[in-house]
């Protein structure tokens, strides 16, 4: 009777320790899935911000008419 009631509480103790571990490992796996979003997110505004100053550009460029393309052509670093 106690060897069986040893055999539960050990068979318990090893449950209770492979719930902490898993516990562990889906925190850290959570945690670098967080750090990946942020850095996907920053890199979505990044490009987002890039786009919206392009457009802008191209309407300053569109507004600019003919002096626009002596512009793009400084910004390009092309001559002539």
């Amino acid at each position: 009777m106690v060897a069986e009631q040893d055999a539960l509480e050990v068979d318990r103790m090893r449950k209770a320790e492979e719930a902490r571990t898993s516990a562990k490992k889906s925190t850290e796996t959570a945690i670098e899935k967080r750090k990946e979003a942020q850095f996907l997110a920053k890199n979505a505004d990044l490009a987002t911000y890039r786009a919206l100053m392009m457009l802008r550009v191209a309407q300053a460029l569109a507004i600019a008419g003919e002096s626009g393309e002596v512009v793009a052509k400084d910004i390009l670093g092309i001559d002539g």
